[in-house]
């Protein structure tokens, strides 16, 4: 929407980069190409031509926006907590001691539906925040604390289940990476603030999709009512039952997974000690 008296867009007399309105308490950012100086007092007066225009505005209250503008020639960072992606996040860690409590209430197909639908949001929550620019600060935190609290809860619930060396060992290899490089990224915060941390790399989120697939899956072979250590006959002694296949196809993915988890985090491991 270009036009107007003074030579920039016409929508408002002077704008910067982003465009700052205020309007009955709301705040409202606008990007513009022309780069002008914006007071509080003409903004407010164009704010009905801005709309006339078309221009594309971005609530502060529904969103992290990290967006800059001019206001006395300071700096102003938008970061709110109320966003999308935090909300995702908030629900996924909600959604574990549901998970918890649905399998203890011998409703596995539930806690394997919650996990799905946890494992979703672990997708959408980055891609929202990275698509929108809603990136925060409370949003770093959790976000990775959610993660783990899934993994961990589906992890116990399964071990138990199955009482045998072969989920245990892969389940207790792929908790110790994620414990070492939890605390190697607060060693180096700590110790070395000016190496730039421990950043999160392809091969972290190879594991994570694996990790989600494998319990998802054996999670499903569970709900079937496979994997238990309870089961009337042993493996080996009947033709397979459709169950067991899927909680064998689950295993043998966490199994692949636990190996790329210890793979990641040496390589984390000889980042953080090589800067």
């Amino acid at each position: 929407g270009r036009g107007g008296g003074s030579g920039n867009d016409g929508s408002c007399d002077g704008c910067g980069s982003r465009r700052r309105c205020e309007v009955s308490n709301a705040v409202w950012f606008r990007a513009v190409a022309s780069r002008v100086n914006c007071t509080p007092a003409n903004a407010a007066e164009r704010v009905e031509d801005c709309n006339k225009r078309g221009c594309q505005r971005f609530p502060l209250i529904k969103g992290a926006i990290r967006a800059k503008a001019s206001v006395g020639g300071d700096p102003v960072m938008a970061d709110r907590a109320l966003t999308l992606p935090n909300v995702l996040t908030a629900g996924r860690i909600a959604m574990v001691p549901g998970l918890m409590g649905c399998w203890y209430l011998h409703a596995p197909g539930t806690a394997a539906c919650l996990f799905g639908v946890a494992a979703l949001t672990d997708c959408l929550d980055g891609y929202i925040a990275r698509k929108f620019d809603q990136q925060s600060k409370l949003g770093a935190l959790l976000d990775p604390l959610a993660d783990k609290l899934l993994l961990a809860g589906a992890l116990f619930v399964l071990v138990e289940h199955s009482a045998h060396a072969y989920v245990t060992v892969p389940a207790a290899l792929i908790l110790f990476r994620e414990l070492t490089v939890s605390s190697l990224r607060e060693w180096m915060h700590t110790h070395h603030p000016g190496k730039g941390g421990v950043a999160v790399a392809w091969h972290g989120k190879v594991k994570a999709t694996l990790q989600l697939l494998a319990l998802q899956i054996m999670l499903a072979g569970a709900a079937l009512g496979g994997g238990s250590c309870h089961r009337e006959q042993p493996l080996g002694t009947e033709p397979l039952p459709f169950a067991e296949k899927v909680h064998l196809v689950g295993v043998v993915t966490l199994w692949f997974a636990s190996i790329v988890t210890v793979v990641s985090g040496a390589q984390y491991v000889r980042f953080a000690f090589a800067a």
